[in-house]
C-alpha cells in the first residue's frame, strides 16, 4: 500500500538544468558516455546488451551498449527534439518503440525494434494533422506538447501534456491515431505540470514536473496523489529489479528545486540508488532494468539496486 508523503514544496524548478559531472560509482555502469553528435539523450528502453536510447535533439533511435553509441534508425522528420520513448512487446509487431516530440506535437514508431534497427517505422504522425487540425488547437495552450509516452497492447498511444496538465489517449484506429481526447483523469492535475509517464497494465504513474514533486497513480478514469516529493520528477519506472523481486516505483529526480545531484528514488522503500551524478540535472530516461539517460552529457547507464 503507497504511503502519501508530504516533503515540502518549492519554487518551480527550471527545465535548463545539466548533470556537469560524473563520478565513478560501484554498482553503476556506463553503457554508453555520449551519443554521436555530443547530442542530448532523451528516453530509454532496455534490449540485449544494452539500451535503446533516444536522441533528444533530432529524434533519431540510438543503441548504447559495452560503453559506444550507434544510430540504427533515423526520424521521419527533421525538425524534431524528444523527451520521451516507450516499448512493447507485441504479436504482430515484434517489440514496438514509441518516441515523442514535444517540440513538435507528435511521434513517430520502430516496429520490430532490434540493436540493428527498425524493420519498418511510421512517418511522424502529428497529433492535430491526425486529428483534422482540431484537436491541438482546442487545447487550453493552443497545440499539444506530447511530453511523456506510453503504448497499451493495442498500441493506443497516451501521453501527459505539460502544457496544457492533461493526460491525453490517441486511438490507434487503422493507424492513423485519428482519435485523441483528454482522459477524465487529468482533472488530479489541477495546478500541477505532468511531466513523467509510466504504463503498467492499465495502472498509469505519472510525476509532476514542478517543485512539488506530485505523484500521481491510478487509471485513466481517476488519478489519485499518493506523495508530494518536493522536486521534480522527470521519469518513472515500475521494475522488479531489486533483491525483493517485487514492484518497486522508480522515479528519476533532478535535484533541481532543491540544488542536490540529480538521483533515482525508490519510492517504496525509500532509499536513492547509487548514480554517478553530482548536480542537478535532466533524467528524462528511466527503464524497467534501472537504466538512466541524462540530457548532459548525453549519456546512458545501468543502475543497481542492492538494498
Amino acid at each position: 500500500m503507497l504511503l502519501i508523503l508530504l516533503f515540502g514544496f518549492s519554487s518551480p524548478g527550471s527545465f535548463t538544468h545539466s548533470v556537469s559531472e560524473v563520478s565513478a560509482v560501484t554498482g553503476v555502469a556506463t553503457l554508453c558516455s555520449s551519443l554521436p553528435g555530443g547530442d542530448q539523450a532523451g528516453g530509454i528502453y532496455p534490449t540485449k546488451g544494452g539500451a535503446f536510447v533516444e536522441d533528444q535533439k533530432v529524434a533519431n533511435l540510438i543503441f548504447c551498449g559495452g560503453g559506444t553509441s550507434k544510430i540504427i534508425a533515423t526520424a521521419p522528420f527533421t525538425a524534431l527534439a524528444d523527451d520521451s520513448m516507450t516499448g512493447i512487446v507485441t504479436t504482430a509487431h515484434g517489440l514496438v518503440l514509441a518516441l515523442a516530440s514535444d517540440d513538435n506535437g507528435g511521434f513517430w514508431l520502430c516496429y520490430h525494434a532490434t540493436a540493428s534497427g527498425c524493420g519498418s517505422k511510421s512517418p511522424f504522425i502529428f497529433v492535430d494533422a491526425s486529428n483534422s487540425g482540431n484537436f491541438c488547437k482546442s487545447e487550453h495552450a493552443g497545440f499539444c506538447n506530447v511530453h511523456s509516452i506510453a503504448l497499451d497492447n493495442s498500441l493506443n498511444v497516451y501521453y501527459v501534456d505539460l502544457a496544457n496538465g492533461v493526460l491525453v489517449e490517441c486511438l490507434r484506429g487503422t493507424g492513423s491515431y485519428s482519435s485523441c481526447n483528454n482522459l477524465p483523469a487529468s482533472s488530479a492535475f489541477a495546478g500541477h505540470s505532468p511531466n513523467a509517464l509510466f504504463l503498467r497494465g492499465t495502472e498509469f504513474y505519472v510525476g509532476d514536473g514542478a517543485c512539488a514533486g506530485a505523484l500521481w497513480v491510478g487509471t485513466k478514469s481517476s488519478l489519485t496523489l499518493v506523495a508530494s516529493l518536493g522536486d521534480r520528477i522527470d521519469s518513472i519506472t515500475v521494475s522488479t529489479d531489486n533483491p525483493q523481486k517485487s514492484p518497486h516505483i522508480y522515479l528519476g529526480i533532478a535535484g533541481s528545486c532543491n540544488s542536490v545531484p540529480a538521483h533515482v528514488l525508490d519510492y517504496n522503500d525509500m532509499i536513492t540508488l547509487p548514480t554517478p551524478f553530482t548536480a542537478p540535472g535532466d533524467l528524462y530516461g528511466l527503464d524497467k532494468a534501472l537504466q538512466i539517460t541524462t540530457s548532459f552529457p548525453g549519456a546512458a547507464y545501468r543502475l543497481t539496486d542492492s538494498s
